[in-house]
């Protein structure tokens, strides 16, 4: 699913900003319901769960280890990062969480930083005056998917 070339360069020029600092983030898609909202646009990303694993220094279990290799595994996405991870320690469910939302606001913080003519637009709809405005539609990453080289 596209939008269109300069919002889908908008969104690869932010989802190769943010593999910078996450070098796990291997692309992105548009998520199912993104048309379904106009102020936000939900984003999913592809991520190569056996790096991450190498960055966080957190095996996978046993079971997802051998699973996400499979090109027919039907359980591909997740949106809880840190799901296909062994559970080594009692805080590690806050910490996958914490970890999420830095991803998320990092993205967020990298698509602000993009030319307008690369942002994806809503006009605000307000009885109050000035809906002529246009906004950018903020990204919301919000499953992970699995990338399989």
């Amino acid at each position: 699913m596209k939008e269109n070339k300069l919002i889908d360069k908008g969104f690869d020029i932010t989802t190769k900003a943010t593999a910078k600092k996450y070098p796990f983030i291997k692309g992105w898609k548009y998520g199912d319901d993104y048309k379904k909202y106009t102020s936000i646009t939900v984003i999913d990303l592809y991520i190569d769960f056996y790096m991450l694993s190498d960055y966080l220094n957190i095996p996978l279990e046993d079971y997802w280890a051998i699973r996400l290799k499979d090109p027919n595994n039907e359980y591909n996405s997740t949106y809880s990062i840190g799901g296909f991870f062994q559970e080594l320690y009692a805080n590690q469910d806050r910490e996958m969480h914490d970890f999420r939302n830095k991803i998320d606001t990092h993205y967020k913080t990298a698509y602000s930083y993009i030319p307008d003519e690369l942002k994806r637009m809503y006009t605000y709809e307000s009885e109050y005056g000035n809906s002529d405005r246009l906004y950018p539609a903020q990204p919301s990453v919000h499953n992970f998917i699995v990338y399989n080289e």
